[in-house]
């Protein structure tokens, strides 16, 4: 639904939205056979001079599963969907008749491919919800201009937003293995957030059919990498639970390049990639691998960690989008901490069309 103001110059939209999901199998007695999704969302944008416009967006939802630690998180820095997020709230002023500066929450998109793209790899993701591809807003500065055939875009975010995954449930983070023939169940590690921000700068020029660009960044990206940690597997009721740690990958650059011979239209984008674990981490993991309990461990009622575990406390029994098992934070540990790199990656795609 959309409607306008007492002004002419404001505007405002928003929808109402339920859906449900069901489920004709479970990988354990702890997922629900049907999640209900309800959603309501809002949209204010108002020009408050001749170079200057506000926008504001906020979402409300309620899930069935219901288990959540934050009714609201500005910064949507936590592992699970909060009852409210601020999806933007922006001061767009143009400065110039070719350049914008925008600052405020808003939501950034720059790959062209379809599907996967590397010019978006950089940005936050919430893949909590299976039929959307849904983007996290940023808090952060950004301005954009054209000179000529040349076109820039600059981005500054002070905070860096991880992604945000699927709960660490048998349903979406199956393990096929066994351990005293009681199954393995992933829940949620310790989670070292990025505690910096990152900066980013793409440039585009058009030369006859071909539109081609580059961008470069620093800071790290905000996809996680699960490192599961054997040493830390302790008995949550009818299974083992495995905690899975969270680490971040460091980007740099890419490029990319769009042509259009003729009727077609030729997609294509490609990005390095490198990860870091820092020093003593790399120790702990390497002691991890080298010391992990074994299944006769497991197994017995006799081991300190059984005995100190409990499964209501560190359990994924909340099953469904929302749930939120209880997660260990990395305390005084920054994300993308500089130690011995892990590997370098290089990551492209193309489309035609």
């Amino acid at each position: 639904m959309a409607g306008s103001g007492t002004a002419a110059s404001q505007t405002w939209s928003g929808f109402v939205e339920t859906r449900g999901f069901a489920y004709a199998d479970r990988a354990s007695e702890r997922d629900p056979w049907v999640v209900g999704w309800a959603t309501a969302q809002g949209t204010v944008e108002q020009r408050v001079a001749a170079s200057l416009r506000l926008s504001a967006t906020l979402r409300t939802e309620v899930l069935s599963t219901g288990d959540r630690d934050l009714f609201l998180d500005l910064a949507d820095r936590d592992l699970r969907r909060t009852a409210i997020s601020l999806r933007e709230a922006w001061l767009s002023w143009s400065v110039a008749p070719t350049v914008d500066v925008e600052a405020g929450r808003f939501l950034l998109g720059w790959g062209k491919t379809d599907g996967y793209s590397p010019a978006d790899a950089f940005l936050p993701r919430d893949l909590t919800d299976p039929f959307a591809d849904e983007k996290l807003p940023l808090w952060g500065l950004r301005s954009r201009g054209q000179a000529g055939t040349l076109r820039f875009d600059g981005v500054f975010v002070p905070l860096g937003t991880p992604w945000r995954v699927p709960v660490s449930s048998p349903r979406f983070a199956p393990v096929d293995s066994t351990v005293a023939g009681l199954p393995v169940v992933l829940v949620d590690g310790e989670n070292d957030l990025p505690r910096t921000g990152w900066g980013a700068l793409r440039l585009l020029a058009t030369f006859g059919d071909w539109d081609v660009g580059a961008w470069g960044r620093t800071g790290i990206r905000p996809a996680p990498l699960l490192t599961p940690r054997p040493d830390s597997a302790f008995l949550d009721g009818d299974a083992v639970a495995l905690p899975a740690d969270r680490r971040y990958a460091r980007e740099d650059a890419g490029v990319r390049a769009l042509a259009r011979p003729g009727a077609w239209v030729l997609r294509a984008e490609g990005r390095p990639s490198s990860r870091t674990i820092p020093a003593r981490r790399r120790a702990r993991l390497d002691r991890g691998r080298r010391s992990g309990p074994s299944a006769t461990e497991l197994s017995s009622s006799r081991s300190p960690r059984m005995r100190a575990a409990r499964p209501s406390t560190r359990s994924s029994s909340s099953t469904g989008p929302s749930s939120r098992p209880s997660s260990r934070s990395g305390s005084g540990r920054r994300g993308g901490e500089a130690g011995a790199p892990s590997g370098r990656r290089a990551f492209a795609t193309a489309t035609a069309s």
